[in-house]
């Protein structure tokens, strides 16, 4: 997979009942390019501004995905 990092010793935790399958199944469908997933992303912030970050979406209920960059 070119362009694609992989990190080793990311632990990836759902907030709801997600398996591994379903991260697994994620990950492949946003590489393979048949997904426009940066139209699903709301916002993106560094992990330092993440309260303020919660704090515009939750005004708006069109956000889909809020992304937290650690």
């Amino acid at each position: 997979m070119r362009g694609v990092a992989v990190f080793l010793k990311l632990k990836l935790i759902g907030a709801r009942v997600y398996e591994r399958e379903d991260f697994e199944e994620a990950i492949a469908l946003a590489v393979s390019g048949n997904i426009p997933v940066s139209a699903l992303i709301t916002l993106a912030s560094p992990l330092e501004k993440g309260q303020e970050g919660f704090e515009t979406i939750g005004c708006n209920p069109a956000s889909m995905k809020y992304l937290l960059e650690c």
